[in-house]
């Protein structure tokens, strides 16, 4: 077992920064939150009440958060309509599931007029922020259609966007099976798997029975110690400020002292990242900064400390 070098000082910047050996297996910046092997973000297209209704308690029930992209054009205040309401949404925020832009009435955006492109996407995501109350970060497009104009659009306006990247959940052959092996996929690769759910009893591709998706679900929260489920919103910043952050260490004996910075706007970009230190076998660990206690844990021979990245630096003390 390697163990930190007593007096170092070290600069990692981004996710590719070439660092020694001895260096790098004593500070890094993890993959992926709480140092998780893989990421899955469940996300729910167009809006359908049954959505709100059937499948956030579901998620609620384990724990788990999901994004659910809505039209916003085609959304109710309140009542029973196909469509979920402002006020079934606002209720799925509250509970920390993320709503996000699926254009403004659900058009085909690769071929679209600025007009059109304007109303889907900006117009669209104005509306949602003005009834949620809240930033609208992501963007995903309607029939995973895209084009040059939308795509530099979205970019522009969203800071997080989706296409045809995800796996379709639902129809007559999905089965649970097919949806853990994703969940399998995605710690086995150290990847970002994302799910693309339409519809539940109903809709376009419902689940042949609540039971698959909830055989699912199960199997998903048995996986949380290696899978990191969250909103996309939140996994896709979190990757976007790995990828920009500079991480300055100076350390003496069992101390250490930590400045995380990123480039990039901290007001969108302002997710915790994990920082993972090679411990020797702590028992005890504390982790401040002048403004407060930063959240830190022991993991095996390592310390995860949840840094939100700024200008102001964290100590990291143990025995």
């Amino acid at each position: 077992m390697r163990h930190l070098i007593p007096l170092v000082a070290l600069t990692i910047a981004g996710a590719s920064f070439a660092v020694t050996e001895a260096a790098e297996d004593s500070v890094r910046i993890a993959k992926w939150q709480n140092d998780r092997a893989g990421a899955f973000a469940f996300t729910f297209d167009d809006g359908q009440r049954e959505q709100a209704a059937i499948a956030a308690p579901m998620l609620d029930a384990l724990g788990l958060k999901a994004t659910f992209v809505i039209n916003p054009g085609k959304t109710p205040q309140n009542g029973e309509s196909w469509f979920g309401s402002w006020e079934q949404w606002r209720a799925l925020a509250k509970n920390g599931h993320e709503i996000g832009n699926h254009a403004m009435t659900h058009e085909n955006l690769s071929k679209a007029s600025d007009e059109v492109l304007q109303r889907e996407v900006v117009d669209a995501k104005a509306l949602i922020e003005k009834e949620m109350a809240l930033p609208c970060y992501t963007f995903v497009y309607p029939f995973s259609a895209e084009g040059d104009a939308a795509r530099a659009l979205v970019k522009k306006t969203h800071p997080v966007w989706s296409s045809g990247e995800r796996k379709a959940y639902g129809g007559p052959n999905f089965t649970a099976a097919k949806a853990n092996a994703w969940i399998d996929e995605a710690i086995a690769q150290k990847s970002l798997v994302i799910a693309m759910i339409h519809g539940i009893d109903t809709g376009y591709l419902p689940f042949t029975g609540r039971a698959i998706f909830k055989d699912h679900l199960d199997y998903v929260k048995s996986k949380e110690s290696q899978v990191w489920v969250a909103t996309l919103a939140t996994i896709k910043r979190y990757a976007a400020e790995r990828d920009a952050a500079k991480l300055d260490v100076q350390t003496i004996a069992k101390k250490m002292v930590i400045t995380l910075t990123c480039t990039l706007d901290p007001a969108i970009y302002n997710v915790p990242l994990t920082v993972v230190i090679a411990s020797g076998g702590a028992k005890t660990v504390t982790a401040k900064r002048s403004s407060g206690e930063v959240t830190a844990t022991i993991s095996g021979d390592h310390i995860l400390c949840e840094i939100v990245p700024g200008a102001e630096a964290v100590t990291v003390t143990w025995k």
